[in-house]
């Protein structure tokens, strides 16, 4: 999958959006805004045959943590050692600004199995309800109702 895979796969989610011209910058970064106050970034990394998305979730970690939230946490960021062809997505905190980040790296098998719009609704399904999550400091099972970034080298943030 080359950049031009990569530049079509963008093309047919603006499409499936209803938003033409979607383009990679010179980062090979898209970032698309969703709603008021949330956005994505895909990023394309074509020598490695993978699309990134990611999306912040909050400044910070609650402080403290609740045990059901972490649990959560860690339960999520092995989803993808378990299968690595599922890709699932992956919250993790920025080492450079702290801000919370759900990623998800999706390598070329992934592409051809589900269809970007899939994948990138789903992604954004789960960003708003784990974010909402963080911001009430309790787990995802917890029966409760869901309703510019700093960039450095080191930045898990594209």
């Amino acid at each position: 999958m080359d950049a031009g895979d990569l530049k079509k796969l963008l093309l047919k989610l603006g499409e499936d959006l209803g938003v033409s011209d979607l383009d990679f910058d010179e980062r090979n970064v898209c970032e698309l805004a969703i709603g008021d106050d949330a956005s994505v970034a895909i990023k394309a990394e074509p020598e490695d045959n993978l699309l990134i998305l990611s999306s912040p979730l909050a400044a910070d970690l609650p402080d403290p943590l609740s045990y059901s939230l972490a649990l959560d946490i860690a339960d999520l960021a092995l989803g993808p050692c378990i299968d690595i062809r599922a890709g699932g997505p992956v919250i993790g905190r920025d080492p450079v600004s702290g801000i919370v980040v759900l990623y998800q790296i999706c390598t070329a098998s992934r592409l051809r199995q589900e269809s970007i719009f899939e994948i990138f609704s789903n992604f954004v399904n789960l960003r708003f309800a784990a974010a909402e999550k963080l911001a009430r400091n309790e787990g995802f099972d917890s029966g409760a109702e869901i309703s510019e970034l700093p960039q450095d080298d080191k930045s898990l943030l594209v």
